[in-house]
């Protein structure tokens, strides 16, 4: 986590928002497909699948 907070500001300097969106996005993705950390997270802004979520987590 540290190393990603450190590649964020540099991405920001930078002047490219679009590609930092673009690293948030494939992480959540990746949290999701890996265990039930990401899917906690998608819950609330899920309401369908919040079942799905929490018998996984």
């Amino acid at each position: 986590m540290h190393a990603r907070l450190e590649k964020g500001p540099s991405l920001l300097e930078a002047g490219d928002p679009t590609p930092g969106k673009d690293d948030t996005q494939e992480r959540k993705v990746g949290q999701i497909k890996r265990g039930g950390r990401g899917g906690r997270r998608l819950k609330p802004a899920v309401p369908g699948h919040e079942r799905a979520s929490r018998r996984r987590g």
